[in-house]
């Protein structure tokens, strides 16, 4: 989660919804468009159209976290600013907010009312920001000298995957649920822990 604040404030047109996901999808607010300005009648079709064809997800509205534990996702409640709602990002192991993007900080009047989990549309065709192809001579994430069951002696700037890596993560939808989950485990500050799963896997995740 990349911490990304609001530009514009108040109802109805406020973009406290755009900058939450541009926080937990690590992008430039620019990068996302403020679905709220759409029509009530295709805004959330327009969300769901953009998180499918971006990353392959989709945004799945719910009133508790329930079995959604150890993920980031967006709540909303009612603002401390007016009779308006406003959304933050949640943690939903902690069952806290960790980024409200309004500049006050003061996130939402009691609990969240409900929230929005983004789950995987297909394992075949995951896709994740940002996987993108190393630059030649780095270290591929994957590809650890002291770990024998990596993928061999690909290269790339150990935050990467290589085009062997990738495609692979392409081909195998268990591998690529697998992969997700420890970055999803990374996003939210567990980058030891997903290593050492890493080291000690038979196979690469």
């Amino acid at each position: 989660m990349k911490p990304v604040d609001q530009t514009i404030f108040g109802s109805p047109n406020g973009n406290c919804y755009q900058a939450c996901l541009a926080s937990i999808f690590e992008l430039d607010l620019e990068e996302v468009p403020n679905f709220i300005t759409f029509p009530e009648s295709i805004w959330y079709k327009k969300l769901t159209d953009w998180c499918d064809e971006k990353f392959g997800l989709i945004p799945q509205p719910i009133d508790s976290i329930g079995p959604f534990t150890n993920c980031i996702c967006l709540a909303s409640g009612k603002s401390p600013r007016g009779d308006f709602k406003h959304a933050i990002v949640w943690d939903c192991d902690k069952m806290e907010m960790i980024h409200d993007p309004h500049p006050s900080r003061d996130g939402i009047v009691g609990e969240p009312t409900h929230y929005t989990v983004f789950v995987v549309v297909d394992p075949s065709r995951l896709r994740y920001n940002p996987i993108r192809n190393v630059e030649e001579g780095d270290e591929c994430r994957w590809y650890s000298p002291g770990n024998p069951s990596s993928l061999g002696s690909c290269e790339g700037d150990g935050h990467h995957l290589c085009n062997e890596c990738e495609e692979r993560v392409r081909e195998d939808p268990i591998l690529a649920a697998r992969e997700q989950a420890l970055q999803q485990l990374e996003r939210s500050g567990g980058k030891d822990i997903a290593a050492q799963v890493r080291k000690v896997c038979d196979e690469p995740l």
